[in-house]
């Protein structure tokens, strides 16, 4: 197994799955892939590829750390958009300037959609 991921990864996501009352079936469903792969995830013989981790994390309402076993928080993360943001981290001060950079962003042309 990687050093990027660990085998709590492997334990969280089963966890996780069976916490949401989802089969291996349903996740592998969601995710884009068999069956056999969410089960080889969660015995920890291969590793999610980081499209499929941001999926579940978005799933599941945590973390991509969390998810991969680096912290133990399960502080649900804040979905801003399509981009998925652990504001936890921040303080108000930091909050407060990322709110001000993103209001930056949207005044300038070349960075809108």
């Amino acid at each position: 197994m990687s050093s990027s991921f660990s085998s709590i990864g492997a334990k969280r996501i089963l966890a996780l799955r069976r916490t949401h009352r989802m089969s291996q079936q349903q996740l592998a469903d969601l995710t884009g892939v068999s069956r056999s792969c969410v089960a080889s995830w969660e015995n920890g013989t291969r590793i999610p590829k980081a499209s499929v981790l941001c999926e579940m994390a978005s799933h599941f309402h945590v973390s991509i750390d969390y998810l991969c076993g680096w912290i133990d928080e399960t502080t649900p993360i804040q979905s801003v958009g399509e981009c998925f943001i652990d504001l936890s981290k921040l303080n108000a001060k930091g909050k407060e300037t990322l709110a001000a950079y993103y209001a930056f962003l949207l005044e300038k042309d070349e960075f809108r959609t």
